[in-house]
């Protein structure tokens, strides 16, 4: 049995200097070079003290908000963001859905047209020439899919 999984398309890690610092207990990283943007939420965070942690909001270049706490406090340090794999699962009714929220917001044509292609490609499997059609759609509003 395969599982059908999204990510950001161009999903090269964005990668800090030595400039972001975590605090034990909250869930904010604070980057002094006002590095982060819009596209990093969703992405896994890689610090000394945020292992399996992602980007729930990026507030503004220099705040953005994990879905958790950091383990310890430290000060600047180096910080890759990577694009992290979105499982999806099928309805009854032939609709698919995201298993968690951690994707960047779409804008609505943009959603919609995602919404649609994705639900093709469930349906047929991830196959053929409808799925061909499919990954070329998602391709243009930023997303790719796979099976695992």
């Amino acid at each position: 049995m395969t599982t059908t999984q999204i990510k950001q398309a161009g999903a090269a890690s964005h990668v800090f200097g030595s400039t972001v610092s975590v605090v034990s207990g909250q869930p904010s990283l604070v980057d002094s070079a006002g590095g982060f943007v819009a596209t990093d939420v969703g992405r896994t965070v890689t610090t000394t003290n945020t292992s399996g942690r992602k980007v729930l909001s990026v507030t503004d270049a220099g705040h953005a908000v994990m879905d958790g706490n950091a383990t310890g406090t430290s000060g600047p340090q180096a910080l890759t963001l990577a694009a992290a794999l979105v499982n999806v699962t099928k309805k009854t009714g032939g609709y698919t859905d995201k298993t968690t929220t951690y994707m960047p917001t779409l804008v609505p044509g943009y959603a919609q047209q995602a919404q649609r292609a994705l639900n093709e490609w469930t349906n047929c499997g991830g196959t053929g020439t409808t799925a061909t059609r499919c990954q070329k759609v998602l391709a243009a509003v930023g997303l790719v899919v796979q099976e695992t």
